[in-house]
């Protein structure tokens, strides 16, 4: 009945998305921004005392998303000012952008070119279905491997990239959802789950298992990799992005991998 009284956690929220959403206009072309309300008020009648959101950011380079961090950091500091609520703005998971080791993955290339994508007449009628219902050509599972790829700086990201500053690593992709059908879809999760799945493991497995080999097996690959790996840090060192997480997150964490149904939901700060 009087909401002069009170202060929007939620109108905070908003004002700090709209910000985000300003910035990136003055981003780098490479800069990706991501964000989902988690927490915006129990009921509409309500003022929200808490709100929160989740946001990611990736960019080429790590410098680029600190750069950025620093940024969305403001913007929070911002939006508390413009409606006297209190921010607090916290990283909560950070990694470091892939050093690529061409040595090793041309090494890759040469052992996966040598397994076969043999998907059976069902498998294919399964991709083209799902790729019907989202509308896509139904052009069924890849049949062959694409050319070598270099030069890549932008995409998804990885936890692997913190390995790959500390040796050198190799990354490769092989198919097990239908051609044309993006990635984070019940279509992708559904190939997986069957017999698609299956085969792209086993594939992967091979595969690694055969650079496995190779590198036990040659030492001019190993320097050769080794080699590259020191050229391409280019006198950089590895220090992590965060300390160890913090002890309410580290508590969610362990939670959160127990699965549902075990102690409930994840907790809130």
């Amino acid at each position: 009945m009087s909401p002069w009284d009170g202060r929007s956690a939620l109108d905070a929220a908003e004002l700090f998305t709209h910000g985000v959403n300003l910035m990136r206009e003055h981003l780098q072309p490479t800069s990706r921004l991501h964000y989902i309300y988690e927490i915006a008020g129990v009921a509409p009648n309500v003022v929200p005392d808490a709100a929160r959101v989740w946001l990611v950011a990736r960019d080429a380079t790590s410098e680029l998303v600190d750069e950025t961090t620093q940024w969305l950091e403001q913007l929070a500091r911002g939006a508390g000012l413009g409606t006297q609520t209190h921010p607090a703005f916290r990283v909560a998971i950070g990694s470091k952008e892939l050093i690529s080791n061409e040595a090793l993955n041309r090494r890759v290339y040469e052992h996966l070119s040598h397994v076969p994508l043999d998907w059976s007449a069902e498998e294919q009628a399964f991709a083209r279905r799902c790729q019907k219902a989202l509308g896509v050509p139904e052009s069924g599972l890849a049949t062959q491997s694409l050319p070598f790829m270099t030069g890549l700086s932008t995409g998804g990201s990885t936890d692997v990239a913190d390995v790959s500053w500390n040796c050198p690593v190799a990354l490769f992709g092989w198919p097990t959802h239908p051609l044309g059908v993006s990635a984070h879809t019940w279509a992708v999760t559904a190939c997986g789950g069957m017999s698609i799945g299956d085969k792209g493991t086993l594939a992967a497995a091979r595969i690694m298992t055969a650079l496995a080999l190779d590198l036990l097996r040659e030492p001019d690959l190993r320097v050769a990799a080794k080699e590259e790996h020191t050229r391409n840090l280019k006198g950089r060192t590895y220090a992590a992005t965060l300390d160890p997480l913090p002890e309410d997150l580290e508590r969610a964490a362990k939670r959160f991998m127990k699965g549902p149904g075990d102690e409930g939901a994840i907790p809130q700060p």
